[in-house]
């Protein structure tokens, strides 16, 4: 799908400005801590105020995933190192394609996360944090703490195994898929037994993700592998629910890709052994085919329907609507939202890029169905009425005047891709819903900061120049304009990951400091995530409270209400309604079944 494509850009570079980061300072060491397998020292870094906090880095969680390993569930890890461990330097991310730069990156030895803590004393409440990267790339170690580290909070984050590593399904239950959502639960059963010696309560721990992260926060509240390792749990921009997170027929994916790596499809067992055998960057080297930006949708791995064998290896065996409906998942206090332009992800490269523009127009359907993630059988005039739709005129999208429909774009990508899955999940938590649920409370992310990942992804023009090289020229034309000229320079929304930027530093990608224009808003947020981290859920009417406004949970069989995070907050009713009434009456997301 593009959208990984897009989004990967802007992780491979944030990684490589992350990893140079640690690279400048020699760390001033952090006491040393004893946990189950050895002991750790770590750093001592700033938080964004001023405030001296510890962190410890690169810490193994699990078995490494190699050889037999490969595919297969996160084993946990018994052995002790000897001596002490050094956790000032980042663990390697987990093995992925760079497309900015065209290459692997990371290794297949990947199973680690990164903990920061005020102080190692006292029992305070846990953030850990799932990355996004549309479960094809990414690793937890670019987000930054430093906003966090004003609070009384630990925050960990992790690394959890992507693409063909991590989701692989044979269909059949040789393979059973999900690996990386299993790394996660084995993540969270780490903190449960270690997070103490940190200074953190096992007992109070908020699971938190934003994108293929989000989504990966959804689907472990739905699995009952991962009930009570975490008591609440926030959403951004990912449920799942929505169209991209779970993909409908594993066994022909595995398949296609054995193939691509010269390996026997007909036997499984005989399969999934070739598969094994290979070297990890052979295996990784296919997933290049996904730089192209319309690659279709079957080279692309998800979360899948496992088969259930009766083990209690199994993550997720239903289809996870039919699992929310049915009221039958880990009921926590769970916050959820989307932002406003979520599709400009899509549209800003669209317009920015007259290839991929000229491509969306040439082949509109084919284009369409793998960037929205509709299935083959889906009768190709849906993507007619789609266009009828979103491309007031009837014209279609014409490749050399793309910037005329960047708002039509935005809405269709937004609509397609993001708030018509939200709205499907939402509605069903809703349903759910009974006086004694613990509470859901849903937002709508509109505020547009000085940081903008549209501005990053217009940047890049795909003609003449490295992406890099056209996103630093881009961002010194900006700076320029902005100080010297009095510009203003042009929004169209609240893109996806933008709220990113007010929750982590990333190293010259992302950052709001002390007396930028974000700032204060930025601690609001940090604020507001806090308050809900701290909620009592045996309260009988929790709220929470953002810049003076209420914000009161989602009520059982009654419209969606949401708080609208801006300046100027304010409850709202759903907004995109005649758009989602579009896409229900498309019909064209149909349950998942096992093993297809």
């Amino acid at each position: 799908m593009a959208y990984k494509l897009v989004l990967s850009i802007v992780v491979g570079i944030a990684a490589y400005l992350v990893g140079t980061y640690y690279l400048f300072p020699s760390p001033v060491k952090s006491p040393v801590v004893e946990i189950v397998t050895g002991k750790l020292q770590g750093r001592i870094s700033q938080s964004r105020d001023g405030r001296n906090y510890l962190e410890y880095l690169g810490i193994p969680y699990s078995k490494p995933p190699l050889l037999e390993l490969r595919y297969e569930p996160p084993e946990p890890l018994v052995q002790k190192w000897e001596g002490v461990r050094d956790a000032t330097k980042l663990g390697a991310e987990c093995i992925q394609v760079d497309t900015l730069m065209n290459q692997v990156v990371g290794k297949e030895d990947c199973l680690f996360l990164n903990i920061h803590t005020p102080k190692l004393d006292g029992s305070k409440p846990v953030i850990v944090w799932l990355h996004g990267g549309g479960f094809a790339f990414g690793t937890g170690n670019i987000y930054r703490p430093d906003y966090f580290m004003d609070e009384n909070v630990v925050l960990v984050t992790v690394n959890y195994r992507l693409s063909s590593f991590g989701f692989l399904n044979t269909g059949d239950g040789v393979v059973r898929g999900n690996a990386g959502l299993k790394d996660q639960n084995m993540a969270l059963r780490w903190v449960r037994d270690n997070i103490q010696k940190f200074g953190g309560n096992p007992k109070d721990v908020t699971l938190f993700g934003e994108s293929a992260g989000g989504a990966s926060t959804h689907f472990q509240m739905l699995s009952p592998m991962s009930k009570g390792l975490f008591h609440k749990a926030i959403s951004q921009s990912g449920l799942a629910s929505m169209a991209w997170a779970v993909y409908p027929n594993p066994a022909k994916q595995a398949k296609r890709f054995a193939a691509q790596a010269n390996c026997p499809t007909e036997d499984t067992r005989e399969m999934v052994k070739c598969l094994k055998s290979r070297d990890a960057l052979e295996l990784v080297s296919i997933h290049k085919e996904c730089i192209d930006k319309l690659h279709p949708t079957i080279a692309m791995f998800f979360p899948t329907v496992e088969e259930e064998i009766g083990d209690g290896k199994s993550f997720l065996t239903e289809d996870p609507t039919k699992i929310i409906e049915s009221g039958q998942f880990n009921q926590i206090p769970f916050m959820t939202g989307v932002n406003s332009a979520e599709g400009l992800l899509l549209s800003s490269v669209i317009v920015a890029n007259k290839t991929f523009a000229r491509q969306l127009a040439n082949n509109w359907a084919e284009s369409l169905r793998n960037l929205l993630v509709i299935r083959d059988d889906v009768d190709p005039a849906i993507f007619e009425q789609i266009k009828g739709f979103y491309l007031k005129g009837g014209d279609g999208l014409d490749p050399e005047n793309a910037w005329n429909q960047i708002e039509n774009l935005t809405n269709l990508f937004s609509d397609g891709i993001f708030k018509h899955g939200f709205h499907k999940g939402a509605t069903s938590h809703t349903k759910a819903l009974t006086s004694k649920s613990p509470p859901l409370f849903l937002y709508y992310y509109t505020y547009q900061g000085e940081f903008g990942l549209d501005q990053i992804l217009l940047a890049i023009k795909g003609e003449l120049f490295h992406p890099l090289v056209e996103i630093i020229w881009s961002r010194i034309a900006n700076w320029v304009k902005v100080t010297f000229m009095g510009a203003e320079i042009p929004r169209y929304g609240a893109c996806h990951g933008d709220e990113l930027a007010m929750q982590f530093y990333v190293p010259l990608l992302a950052s709001v400091p002390k007396g930028s224009r974000d700032y204060e808003f930025s601690k609001k947020i940090i604020n507001l995530i806090m308050q809900f981290v701290k909620l009592d859920a045996k309260q009988t009417e929790p709220k929470l409270e953002f810049m003076g406004q209420a914000w009161v949970p989602q009520v059982s069989d009654k419209p969606l209400r949401l708080m609208q995070l801006d300046l100027k907050p304010k409850m709202i009713t759903e907004p995109s309604k005649q758009s989602l009434a579009f896409w229900d009456s498309l019909n064209i997301r149909k349950n998942i079944k096992v093993g297809l």
